[in-house]
């Protein structure tokens, strides 16, 4: 069984609306900039970096993209840790010698096999009882249906079960009960807060999620979105990857699925090599959407180069149908969107230039008053925001800083 720790970093909260450099004399803005460097001196010194994708969702402090397993050496503590330097960090060995690790007493379980899942019931069964929430990730359909055969046996004490709060699952292949091995893992877990789906295409039927408690967030495909049979969890938050094809389709899976509850959402667009794009305007994907309560949305697009229209503008300001946009999400405080070209700065720096002041131009016409940041690389982005008389100041010369993570805040 493999515990993964996730590495500290400097981390950057987005809270809008605020600017920076020759903008900063707006005083009544917010904004925030945080570092958290404590615990970097408790992480073994002998670890393999692995990137892992999005990660499980952790404490606000802890890099969820970055993981970092810890091996068990002899029977006992990693070797060169320096685990046992917090006296909120502690090292248990289950009884066949592998390692339980808590970090700030949350509890990180990688489960591969039978023998992983017997030893984390073991472990817990011998009172291990002080942590606070327990994230369990699987990659294995065999695995996945074995840890559901525990949770259905109580394998798991009840107030064990009551702590689990992130379920990752990445599967690559798919057995007959997976479906329904998903849908039970749901309807055990009752207090899970984060759920990551990526899932092969089930042929047999659509997936269900009877899950009644809010779900903070989850992270997903668009084929698992619109395989959802309901009722869906009411959720709060929402990751989906998709494709520009496919994005008509999602929008109204999401609709229909989690139109009475969704806050934030963000979409990853894929551009396919050799597609056709003009680079579409996010105000065609606002008028896709019909979410009364969202006040969150973000659009990442990812292209090749000569896929990304770079230069080729989409402005739909004077369109008639553009009215509907701010319409279907009335709540909507900030939009946030990196065009598939956002990356290619030095290849056509007049035309980038260009091309964001265009769009900045056209979305504050369509959707103000929302706020506005167009992104040039994955952490920072220039930003628009209204004016009291209702005109817009637009930053082009320096940007803000965006967090990765600000979709599930």
């Amino acid at each position: 069984m493999s515990i993964f720790l996730a590495a500290p970093r400097a981390f950057v909260e987005f809270i809008y609306p605020y600017s920076s450099g020759q903008d900063s004399d707006l005083s009544n803005e917010q904004h925030v900039l945080s570092t958290d460097s404590q615990g970097c001196n408790r992480i073994a010194k002998k670890m393999d970096i692995a990137q892992v994708g999005v990660q499980l969702p952790l404490p606000r402090s802890w890099d969820p993209y970055v993981a970092q397993e810890v091996e068990l050496v002899d029977g006992g503590c990693a070797e060169g840790s320096a685990l046992s330097g917090s006296s909120q960090d502690i090292t248990t060995c289950s009884e066949d010698g592998q390692l339980l690790v808590q970090i700030d007493r949350d509890v990180y379980l990688f489960l591969r096999n039978q023998a992983d899942i017997d030893a984390a019931v073991r472990a817990f069964a011998r009172g291990i009882l002080g942590f606070r929430h327990v994230h369990v990730e699987v990659h294995c359909p065999r695995t996945l249906r074995t840890f559901c055969d525990a949770l259905a046996r109580e394998a798991f004490a009840p107030q064990v079960i009551s702590k689990f709060r992130s379920l990752k699952l990445v599967l690559s292949t798919s057995l007959r009960s997976t479906p329904d091995d998903v849908g039970v893992a749901f309807r055990s877990l009752t207090d899970l807060k984060h759920a990551q789906l990526l899932l092969p295409a089930f042929h047999r039927r659509g997936l269900c999620l009877p899950h009644k408690q809010p779900i903070r967030s989850l992270t997903t495909e668009s084929f698992t979105i619109r395989s959802l049979r309901g009722p869906a969890p009411p959720l709060v938050n929402l990751s989906v990857n998709t494709t520009l094809e496919d994005e008509k389709a999602l929008c109204a899976s999401i609709n229909r699925l989690f139109g009475h509850s969704l806050v934030r959402l963000r979409i990853l667009r894929q551009y396919e090599p050799c597609a056709m794009h003009t680079g579409p305007s996010p105000a065609r994907t606002c008028f896709l959407l019909y979410l009364p309560h969202l006040v969150y949305l973000e659009l990442r697009d990812t292209a090749l180069l000569r896929d990304s229209g770079l230069g080729q503008v989409d402005l739909i300001s004077q369109a008639p149908w553009v009215h509907y946009a701010p319409r279907n999400l009335p709540k909507l405080k900030l939009l946030l969107w990196a065009p598939p070209w956002h990356q290619y700065l030095e290849y056509a720096p007049r035309i980038y230039a260009q091309s964001i002041a265009a769009y900045q131009e056209d979305l504050s016409l369509v959707l103000r008053p929302v706020h506005l940041v167009m992104c040039e690389s994955q952490t920072e982005g220039f930003f628009s925001y209204p004016l009291p008389d209702g005109t817009y100041r637009h930053c082009r010369e320096s940007s803000v800083y965006v967090d990765e993570d600000g979709w599930r805040r």
